[in-house]
């Protein structure tokens, strides 16, 4: 803001009261003065938002790691992306899917997959009861072998 205030102070009209009958050396302080303001302004005026610093030279291998995992990094995004959108789309349209490692991606109507979830659960508390049950005989005999 500083160096923004002294150009544009550096650009208006002097309007001191300055005769002619003034000393040379006040007329050269100004004219001096007023080209370190100019000066300062020019090189303000220089400087351009729009352009990236330079930056420092990087090693070519570096750059072009970075390069390769620049672009990994946006096709994997790009690819979850189109999985979503595809994913809330099936969603609408009243088909799910699942992916797992035995068999893949798989689309079912929702009213499939939620019966497959029911019995996926029921087989799951079914082997919870009989995983309880044995333990619960396995005690009834340490407990009469110890009587």
């Amino acid at each position: 803001l500083g160096l923004l205030s002294q150009s544009v102070q550096g650009f208006q009209p002097v309007t001191s009261s300055l005769s002619t009958s003034s000393s040379s050396l006040s007329q050269q302080q100004l004219a001096l003065t007023n080209y370190k303001v100019a000066k300062i302004a020019l090189h303000a005026s220089l400087i351009d938002p729009e352009q990236e610093p330079e930056k420092p030279s990087v090693n070519p291998t570096w750059k072009k790691i970075c390069e390769i995992n620049d672009k990994f990094w946006d096709y994997t995004v790009n690819f979850f992306y189109v999985f979503m959108t595809v994913g809330i789309l099936l969603n609408l349209s009243g088909f799910a899917y699942k992916v797992d490692l035995e068999d893949g991606f798989t689309v079912q109507t929702v009213k499939e997959r939620r019966q497959e979830l029911q019995w996926q659960k029921e087989m799951q508390r079914y082997d919870q009861e009989a995983s309880g049950m044995k333990q619960k005989s396995l005690l009834e005999k340490v407990e009469k072998n110890h009587l």
